[in-house]
């Protein structure tokens, strides 16, 4: 539902640019996170340092960071919407928009198989990461040995 919103409130941000939210968006957004914040109390108070330690932490702090960007993107919106803040400091804002987004990933998990093939994606990214590496500096010395070559050829008579 939260996914759906998301794409709903994009839309309407590209289709009324500069504008403000409206007040049912706004309240919606806020209902969600309140909810958000509902949940991860309940389960700070269930869990306690075991949700910070637990198989699933990185979720758990997925969905801490996303509800306290979350938080502060709200607050934040409140207080620059009073004209108090700097237009350099409204483009920061824009970072907070991104938890927005992060939260469809939170959808991942209740799903078995696709948050098993996002675990192995995420587990080979530093593989990926050696692989390009690795062609990098192949076509590095590649290319430094036709440069070298067409050097020589260009310098002989």
């Amino acid at each position: 539902l939260n996914a759906i919103f998301i794409v709903v409130t994009t839309d309407y941000e590209i289709a009324h640019r500069g504008a403000d939210l409206p007040d049912h968006m706004l309240s919606l957004e806020i209902a969600f996170i309140v909810f958000y914040c509902v949940e991860l109390a309940l389960k700070l108070t269930v869990h306690r340092l075991f949700f910070f330690v637990c198989p699933d932490s990185g979720w758990n702090w997925l969905d801490l960071v996303l509800v306290v960007f979350s938080l502060l993107d709200v607050a934040l919106s409140g207080v620059a919407s009073k004209g108090t803040v700097s237009i350099a400091f409204m483009r920061s804002l824009r970072l907070f928009k991104l938890a927005k987004v992060l939260r469809v990933f939170r959808s991942v998990r209740f799903f078995s198989e696709l948050r098993l093939m996002f675990d192995c994606v995420l587990g080979s990214l530093v593989s990926l990461i050696w692989c390009f590496a690795m062609v990098s500096f192949v076509a590095y010395v590649f290319s430094l040995l036709i440069v070298q070559g067409v050097a020589a050829e260009l310098r002989e008579p």
